[in-house]
């Protein structure tokens, strides 16, 4: 089964596009921080993060979620080991086990301080100046969007593309929403 990730769960993982590289492996040997593909009852796929095993049962959770998955995935939903996932012509390899949860952890971190400091954002207009993020808007051909953090290009929206950060490591630190508010 070929599957493309969409949607929020998992975003700081993986992006809209991404191809998973799933491998089939004993029910037994998942471990917490491994992410899994599995099929549910009701037909929908779903990638998420192992946070709890049993023998019978795996205990799943999103990253970006408030809360684990209601219902435990048993072996016979037939879960895949996701070890890696394409990105255009690259490929990354996923973390698992400690490594995966040390992950999981910090994305927590990250989506709890982002629902805590994002609140005033959406009431003041000013929320981005005050951080000192600008954005602006350059007349190019594909009329890009770039955004700065005092004097330094954090991000660049191609008009019909994805965000780029410019350093892998900004994308911990600033979050860019696809509204255009950006949030430090």
């Amino acid at each position: 089964m070929n599957y493309i990730y969409h949607g929020n769960s998992m975003k700081r993982v993986f992006q809209a596009g991404d191809v998973p590289e799933l491998r089939e492996i004993p029910f037994h040997e998942f471990q917490r921080g491994d992410i899994v593909c599995f099929r549910r009852p009701d037909g929908a796929e779903v990638i998420h993060r192992v946070y709890h095993t049993a023998p019978e049962a795996l205990t799943t959770w999103g990253d970006n979620n408030l809360r684990p998955d209601p219902e435990p995935v048993r072996a016979e939903w037939n879960p895949r080991l996701a070890v890696g996932f394409r990105r255009g012509d690259n490929r990354f390899l996923l973390p698992r086990g400690h490594a995966g949860m040390r992950q999981f952890r910090f994305n927590r971190l990250r989506f709890h301080l982002r629902r805590l400091c994002g609140i005033p954002f959406r009431f003041l207009a000013c929320g981005a100046r005050w951080w000192g993020i600008r954005q602006l808007e350059y007349e190019t051909f594909a009329r890009d969007r770039h955004y700065f953090y005092r004097g330094k290009p954090i991000a660049r929206k191609r008009k019909n593309g994805p965000l780029e950060y410019r350093r892998w490591y900004y994308r911990l630190f600033f979050f860019i929403q696809e509204d255009d508010s950006v949030s430090r």
